[in-house]
């Protein structure tokens, strides 16, 4: 028994469902089925009205013809023999209220066991969506070559599509990476061949320290600066961050090279005004990228006000708070000429070809994670992005607000500038305590939960909620962190 099991929460949790969509029974697969956009049975790949919408099955896909499955809508491709392979649309069981037991069903987390308010560090992939990248792998297995000489790259540029459709974006300016971590380093090493002796690049103090190393390492490649603007912390309010930025941008003489910002920061939790900063950028010649890997689904993704205020990329991940299947990344790309501006890290195939085609192939590797994505979509379509925002939003509000008055502590900043994580400060007597020792004390309790000491030099819990979370997931962690015997 762990200690102080006493004072854990003696409701019952429930057990993580058993009853999944089971997996497509083993079948013998049609030699002549149509792969997806179809077989053509005169091998010309055009239907009546000269559209490229059918791609023969008897040759490997031709990479020449990628572009046009993307620029061809969905609604004029043929139908295939496939359909079982991918989430049904109705599927959903819209009646399921978020933090129920319900809710939980689509899940795979141990909440039996644990205390999981951690979704910020790697997700939780949703159940269904797990089920059908296991059957895109068994198929891959029935027929390796057919998957990947024949089905898997116009499957990509289908789900690209509907990518698009669900961010509201053109298929012609995203690619999917591995990760989010894969597509900031492709930007800015990419960026970084254009630097000049002297240039400077620029960011904030409290992004993401992959990004940072990311940043080091180009200048030190070139007789370049790496600026890392500060951000005290606490902060007031979103303005102070905007204001902190327009003065460096009016005394640092000659701008930055580019910028690179987060849009919600990791090691905060904070909610950073993307817009506005890029704009700033942008009125003196500053390219900006964006560090989006939490912000899809956290919030409200509008790439078309990014790109009318400056962004000139963002990169997500969809296994965070998409809960897609681990892992898959985005990058968007706001011009013509910001996608010129890029160079694959793998160098593969479609080298030399057009943006899309030339992240397109990467090796022979598991793609299943991108291939079961549109479950994710219809998911929180039928759910509604609005509504489990506003769930999410108002739970960690609460829960954060009600953490500060049980320990006695003040925010990091406005509750505004939170969405789906907050950083709540830890009580008094456990400030000199590092970070390590109160996270595996959490930990060893079966609380999930990330603990961060902070350029102020606080020590902090980050907690996240998504919908299968409710305010008494977070009872424990309070009641816990105000134990005095916690930590003996």
């Amino acid at each position: 028994m762990h200690r102080l099991a006493r004072f854990r929460k003696t409701t019952p949790r429930i057990a993580a469902s058993t009853t999944h969509t089971p997996l497509a029974p083993c079948m013998r697969w049609s030699s002549t089925a149509q792969i997806r956009g179809g077989a053509s049975s005169n091998c010309t790949g055009e239907d009546d009205t000269g559209s490229l919408t059918t791609i023969t099955c008897s040759k490997p896909f031709d990479l020449a013809n990628f572009r046009t499955l993307l620029e061809t809508p969905l609604h004029q491709w043929p139908q295939d023999d496939y359909t079982h392979l991918r989430p049904n649309v109705g599927a959903c069981d819209i009646s399921a209220s978020f933090g129920s037991d319900k809710i939980r069903e689509n899940f795979l987390v141990d909440f039996c066991h644990w205390d999981f308010i951690n979704h910020g560090a790697f997700g939780a992939t949703l159940a269904n969506v797990t089920d059908h990248a296991v059957r895109w792998r068994l198929f891959q297995e029935r027929q390796p070559l057919r998957y990947f000489d024949r089905i898997l790259l116009p499957e990509i540029a289908r789900v690209m599509q509907e990518y698009a459709l669900f961010a509201e974006v053109s298929p012609t300016d995203i690619v999917f990476t591995q990760n989010a971590t894969a597509g900031l380093n492709t930007v800015i090493a990419s960026l970084g061949k254009t630097l000049k002796a002297g240039d400077t690049v620029l960011s904030l103090d409290i992004g993401y320290g992959s990004v940072h190393s990311m940043l080091n390492k180009v200048v030190s490649d070139k007789d370049c600066r790496h600026h890392r603007l500060s951000v005290p912390l606490p902060v007031a309010n979103e303005q102070d961050l905007v204001d902190s930025l327009r003065n460096y941008l009016d005394t640092c003489g000659t701008p930055p090279a580019f910028a690179v910002f987060d849009h919600i920061t990791s090691n905060t939790g904070m909610v950073l005004p993307l817009a506005q900063m890029a704009a700033l950028c942008k009125e003196r010649g500053v390219k900006v990228v964006a560090d989006g890997a939490h912000g899809l689904l956290q919030t409200c993704v509008d790439h078309d006000q990014l790109r009318e205020s400056g962004v000139n990329y963002y990169i997500t991940n969809c296994h965070k708070w998409l809960c897609s299947a681990k892992s898959v990344g985005v990058l968007w790309a706001a011009s013509e000429q910001d996608k010129a501006l890029l160079s694959p890290l793998m160098v593969s195939h479609g080298h030399g070809s057009d943006f899309n085609t030339s992240f397109l192939w990467d090796g022979c590797r598991d793609y299943s994670s991108i291939l079961s994505l549109p479950g994710c979509f219809h998911f929180w379509t039928a759910f509604g992005r609005t509504n489990v925002r506003e769930y999410t939003h108002s739970l960690v509000a609460s829960v954060a607000a009600d953490l500060r008055d049980a320990w006695n502590t003040d925010p990091l900043c406005p509750s505004s500038m939170h969405a789906n994580m907050a950083m709540v400060e830890l009580p008094q007597h456990l400030q000199k305590r590092t970070a390590t020792e109160v996270q595996n004390a959490f930990y060893n309790n079966s609380i999930e939960v990330p603990v961060k000491r902070l350029s102020n030099n606080k020590l902090y819990v980050r907690i996240s909620g998504h919908v299968y979370n409710r305010a008494t997931d977070y009872e424990s962690l309070k009641h816990l962190a105000l134990h005095p015997k916690f930590l003996e």
